[in-house]
């Protein structure tokens, strides 16, 4: 069995949750067009999901770890900012991606490139998300996230 993980979304510091809430609190909000879809998950599915599979050994091929529902940067965005309490967004586009992206040390095509991805086999076989939307997922990592400067 080999495994893909989409974008594992935890509260914890440091990790790429953190980054998209600084943008988000700094005003921000979609990335390009924002039609381009994102994969992902909340951390606590992706460790069941790893533990259901020691337990299903017979599961076989390749098998996506991520939550059911993609969606668009757009939405991903906008429910970011709700469960976050806030309402300004700047579009992210052209030059503000290349510098941040510059101050990353890493491409902008890593937020403009569409990713839609499901979890087929997982779902298949019974395994349930306990995070399967991703307005569930954001309102319960804000809440998870500890105190943070606002600038």
């Amino acid at each position: 069995m080999k495994l893909r993980a989409a974008v594992v979304m935890s509260a914890a510091p440091g990790g790429i949750f953190s980054l998209l809430r600084r943008h988000i609190r700094l005003g921000f909000g979609r990335f390009g067009d924002g039609r381009q879809m994102m994969s992902w998950i909340h951390e606590r599915d992706f460790v069941r999901a790893v533990e259901w599979l020691i337990e299903h050994d017979e599961v076989e091929g390749v098998v996506n770890l991520a939550a059911p529902n993609p969606v668009s940067n757009e939405e991903f965005t906008r429910v970011l900012r709700q469960a976050m309490g806030k309402h300004i967004a700047i579009p992210s586009s052209g030059w503000i991606l290349r510098f941040g992206a510059w101050m990353m040390r890493t491409e902008p095509e890593l937020v403009l490139k569409s990713r839609n991805v499901v979890p087929g086999r997982l779902i298949e076989r019974g395994f349930r998300f306990e995070f399967p939307r991703w307005t569930d997922a954001a309102r319960d990592l804000c809440t998870e996230v500890p105190a943070e400067r606002t600038w």
